[in-house]
């Protein structure tokens, strides 16, 4: 995946203190899994640091430019934003490029996800994972399922991107694979598919966003 963001503004607010904000539009290129196909994903993200915690950013998606610009307006006050007359889009890279070469270290199974830690960095799975062996594919539900899962830990990343088709796809040094799927299925009343959280990133793959 190929990420292209622009500074669109800057400036500060107050959300009981005050923050560091950035207007921020982001163009996402996602290919299929064989790499013969692309589309371009564009999304609104409001950037927001204060100055007690300058280690972290936190960042809010949105689809449209309107609930962006909502958004900054019922959560600050005292907002001081300048336009920036001739943005530069910015290459940046895949935030989930931290994992590579990091080890499984846990497997928690909860009532209704899955969550997967990678010692400070936690991917919670509200649609789950499948499993893709050779040419084996094992599905929540499946008497094998579990114990697969247990298998990766103290496994390596060796790969992790999206994808058009699959989804998140996280690949392990044993050539495992583990995909989610971030299409929106009609008969599922998921609204949230996964949430991905480590000390320099938060992020969570919602309903929509890649339809």
């Amino acid at each position: 995946m190929k990420v292209l963001e622009t500074i669109t503004a800057t400036g500060t607010g107050v959300w009981d203190k005050q923050y560091q904000i950035n207007l921020i539009t982001r163009r996402s290129i996602y290919q299929n899994y064989q790499r013969d196909q692309q589309k371009e994903f564009i999304v609104y993200a409001v950037e927001f640091q204060s100055d007690h915690n300058k280690s972290r950013d936190d960042r809010r998606i949105f689809t449209t430019s309107d609930q962006q610009i909502s958004f900054i307006n019922r959560t600050f006050t005292g907002l001081n934003l300048k336009t920036i007359a001739e943005p530069v889009p910015q290459a940046k890279a895949y935030f989930l490029l931290e994992l590579i070469d990091k080890e499984l270290s846990s497997v928690t199974f909860v009532e209704d996800y899955l969550q997967l830690a990678f010692g400070d960095k936690t991917f919670n799975f509200y649609r789950w994972p499948e499993i893709h062996v050779k040419q084996t594919v094992v599905r929540h539900g499946q008497p094998a399922y579990r114990s697969m899962l247990e298998s990766l830990i103290g496994r390596a990343i060796s790969a992790v991107d999206e994808y058009l088709d699959i989804g998140l796809a996280i690949t392990f040094n044993d050539k495992t694979l583990l995909t989610v799927s971030l299409s929106d299925d009609e008969n599922d009343t998921l609204t949230e598919y996964a949430q991905y959280q480590s000390p320099s990133h938060w992020m969570i793959w919602r309903q929509s966003e890649h339809s």
